[in-house]
């Protein structure tokens, strides 16, 4: 009716509503009746949605159906005590009597539930990988986040619901008793063995690929939790004492492994503040001269290879604007993630996992930082003013240790991701919010049965109302949208700003990675903006099939949010670096800078490749869950090239090439006879030309995947310099050594 008070005029609304129905119900002669008869007759109403094939997932039918038998059991309870097949009602139910056993079990049940979903399950989150939880801009310790999330659990858990225990009936006590310690064990259970295979998961705690409970996992919770409120129950009135030992059992457990992970996130959280201090500098320029030789390498994380002909095709601007490139589809990463696919392209073919696991005696953060120093170090020695941006996994932090670099101090060196938003303060603030808000949601998510978890996490948002509705706001606005995926977008944007010109005719080297085509969002179409509310339903109805110049097509509206997000974020990243081309070409630097765009690794989006290895086979392999290792697509690459002088439309060269070759492009005609700076030995491609490429799938995680070698490695072998016949495709089987493939069988 009016602005402020909206909230308390729906309120009195609804409880007159309530009021009314409520009346009429006591003026009925069998109230009590009425209603049971009520709820039976909306169960049945609700049979016929569960019934219409096609209007629901198995899941949710299964849901509904959970709900219609406690819509039918009031009714069909008091039939069979009508009957006499019922005697009274079981002493749960009854009112008589005062009993301490449902305070104590009550408020254990509740602080079980306030640890777990406050402090254990978000501690175990931050602990498992506390740099991503940590601004690289505005240093702060991640455990606030587990303090916010424990103090929102325990108002829920022992505040709000130990006020309705207070002020309820005894009876209502009794149910308490029971019901609590029941829902407080079955979460445990449930967040214990039912909590895995998730995928990857973002620092917003919104993973990679829907969340997607297999029917078998939920069915096997429905029953392990069934089976825990038995127990209770039996426990409860057989036991009790034994009930209030269980609830404080689990009680201490919780506690106990929560500090464990707190202490060891303390622990992590201070040799990365280490590194923070060590990495604060102004946001640093890039210089590219306009009489010397300019070498720009970009590493776009996860860049989506195949979607080159498609982007530009959209988008006539960046046909213009990509001038002079070639592309090359044909191109192979030995890694479908970075801690693999990142060190063969910065360093070249000694940092293939072939030749990793060669030096066996040598852990794995030393060769990968070796990597990172091949091209800047070989440039900076041939006279080059050298500048590096954002290494990653640098040193194996997530925010990268620059202190590589230190015993070359002129390197420029900086990490600016995040460092170029317009508003920091306020992109910040809006992290922190949705982190504030989505650990203790995680923690009920985890905490939940499986059955309903898909709901609860309502793809990332948590059914936050504020990521649907809302005030209008401008074209461009951060809203909702990855907090990650704005701070490499804004650098993206802002290239033309960080860029220095100069005129002295000094050869300048940049090598710089940019994360917006990894940390994926949903963005407005068809100018591919982060907007709060971005509805992209209109355009997708028309150009949901995109076009290649040659005809052929792909169907990003068909398919999943995960991959629309992939080829959004792929046109975003295209869009902000065509504005950069257009830039250098206003200021006379396009025709004498050589251009590498290249990814570390592609993602298994199902357009243009195909799967190696059947789901059942997949199965037996560590990391199994991680399904998209098994398509061709994760090792696709993006490699673009412009060399110097180079003119013309997209030229596309089908030639055979891994992200290994970077490196000897970078060279080409600018270092003659280009050599390892650390291993002396000569920096070529030769090794492409071999019959037979090793790749290798393992762990992504850097602070778990950190030894010697890769651990429990899946060695995939590709054939005859052609990622796209699947003839020339194999992988080993479980338990088989990359010796075992190189000098056996094929596999």
């Amino acid at each position: 009716l009016y602005d402020s008070p909206s909230g308390l005029v729906l309120y009195w609304t609804l409880n007159n509503v309530f009021s009314l129905i409520k009346n009429i119900f006591y003026k009925l002669p069998q109230p009590k009746k009425a209603v049971r008869i009520l709820c039976a007759v909306i169960g049945l109403m609700l049979l016929v949605p569960v019934l219409y094939p096609g209007l629901m997932k198995n899941r949710q039918r299964l849901a509904v159906l959970i709900v219609i038998a406690a819509l039918e059991l009031p009714l069909l309870l008091e039939m069979l005590r009508g009957k006499g097949l019922l005697g009274r009602a079981p002493a749960i139910f009854r009112p008589e009597g005062k009993d301490g056993r449902n305070r104590a079990a009550f408020w254990l049940s509740g602080l079980l539930l306030a640890v777990l979903t406050g402090v254990l399950i978000p501690s175990a989150v931050i602990q498992n990988s506390p740099g991503e939880f940590i601004d690289a801009v505005l240093y702060a310790n991640p455990l606030r986040y587990i303090w916010r999330a424990f103090l929102t659990a325990a108002g829920t858990f022992l505040v709000w619901m130990g006020i309705y225990f207070q002020l309820a009936s005894e009876r209502a006590k009794r149910i308490f008793g029971v019901a609590v310690p029941a829902a407080a064990l079955g979460a445990a259970v449930t967040y214990m063995f039912f909590s895995g295979g998730r995928g990857n998961m973002s620092s917003m705690l919104r993973y990679d690929i829907p969340l997607v409970i297999p029917p078998l996992t939920y069915t096997l919770n429905l029953a392990a939790v069934t089976a825990v409120c038995l127990a209770v129950f039996l426990l409860w009135k057989k036991k009790p004492a034994l009930l209030r030992a269980v609830c404080l059992a689990g009680c201490v457990a919780v506690v106990a492994m929560s500090g464990v992970n707190l202490f060891d996130t303390q622990a992590k959280a201070s040799e990365i503040k280490k590194v923070y201090d060590s990495a604060q500098q102004d946001v640093i320029s890039i210089p590219l001269d306009k009489k010397g030789k300019n070498v720009v390498v970009i590493m776009l994380d996860r860049a989506i290879g195949g979607y080159v002909p498609y982007l530009l095709n959209e988008k006539p601007e960046l046909r213009e604007q990509f001038d002079g490139f070639t592309w090359y589809p044909n191109t192979l990463s030995y890694g479908c993630h970075t801690n693999v696919g990142a060190p063969p392209l910065y360093g070249g073919y000694e940092y293939t996992p072939v030749e990793m696991a060669a030096r066996a005696d040598e852990r794995l953060v030393e060769k990968h930082n070796e990597s990172l120093r091949v091209m800047p170090v070989s440039f900076l020695e041939r006279g080059f003013e050298v500048t590096v941006c954002d290494p990653p996994y640098a040193n194996y932090y997530w925010i990268s240790d620059l202190s590589i670099y230190d015993d070359y101090p002129a390197i420029r060196k900086a990490n600016i991701l995040g460092k170029v938003n317009p508003d920091v303060a306020k992109v910040r603030a809006e992290r922190d919010r949705v982190r504030n808000r989505n650990f203790y949601c995680y923690g009920l998510l985890l905490a939940a049965p499986s059955l309903i978890q898909p709901e609860l996490y309502n793809e990332g948002y948590y059914n936050e109302t504020d990521a649907v509705f809302g005030p209008e706001e401008e074209e461009e606005d951060p809203g909702v949208t990855s907090q990650d995926f704005l701070d490499s977008y804004y650098v993206l944007k802002n290239l033309d700003a960080l860029t220095e010109i100069t005129d002295t005719g000094r050869n300048t080297f940049l090598m710089m990675t940019n994360n917006t085509t990894h940390e994926i969002a949903v963005l407005q179409e068809p100018e591919y903006v982060p907007k709060r509310r971005a509805d992209n339903s209109e355009y997708e109805a028309t150009h949901g099939l995109r076009y290649a110049a040659d005809g052929s097509f792909i169907d990003i509206g068909g398919k999943s949010e995960t991959v629309q997000k992939h080829y959004q974020c792929d046109m975003a990243a295209f869009l902000q670096l065509g504005r950069w081309f257009a830039y250098l070409k206003q200021n006379g630097l396009y025709d004498n800078t050589r251009i590498i765009l290249v990814s570390d690794h592609g993602y298994g989006i199902e357009d243009f490749g195909f799967e190696f290895i059947s789901k059942a086979d997949g199965a037996r392999y560590p990391g199994a869950e991680q399904k998209t290792w098994r398509r061709t697509e994760s090792y696709n690459p993006l490699l673009l090239v412009k060399d110097f002088g180079a003119k013309g439309a997209l030229r596309t060269d089908r030639q055979f090439m891994t992200n290994a070759d970077t490196p000897t492009l970078a060279f080409e005609g600018v270092i003659e006879n280009p050599v390892n700076p650390f291993t002396g030995k000569p920096v070529t491609s030769e090794a492409k030309e071999a019959e037979a490429q090793y790749l290798v799938e393992s762990n992504w995680h850097i602070e778990e995947n950190n030894g010697n070698m890769f651990a429990d490695p899946a060695w995939i072998t590709v054939r005859n310099r052609d990622i796209f016949n699947p003839a020339n495709w194999s992988v080993a089987q479980p338990g088989q050594t990359l010796n075992d493939i190189q000098g056996g069988e094929r596999p």
